[in-house]
C-alpha cells in the first residue's frame, strides 16, 4: 500500500494487525488523516481516540472509552 501523506505510521499497521476485529486506539498523536484512514480501510469496529499529551488521560477520555465499548 502506498504511503498516505500525515498519516501516522502505526496506522496500516494497527489496522493489518487488527485484521478486522474491533480495536481502540489511544495516542497522542493521531489525527483526522488517521480516523479517516482506519474508516475506510479497516471493516470492524474501531475507535482511534486521541488524548492532550500534556493532560494524559483524563476522565472525559474514560467516559469516552467506556461509552464506546459499551455501544
Amino acid at each position: 500500500m502506498p504511503p498516505v501523506r500525515q498519516l501516522h505510521w502505526k496506522t496500516a499497521f494497527l489496522v493489518q494487525w487488527a485484521a478486522g476485529r474491533s480495536f481502540v486506539w489511544i495516542d497522542d498523536e493521531t489525527t483526522d488523516v488517521d480516523r479517516h484512514w482506519v474508516a475506510r480501510h479497516h471493516p470492524g469496529k474501531a475507535l482511534v481516540h486521541r488524548v492532550d499529551p500534556f493532560a494524559g488521560l483524563a476522565d472525559t477520555d474514560f467516559a469516552t472509552i467506556r461509552q464506546w465499548l459499551t455501544a
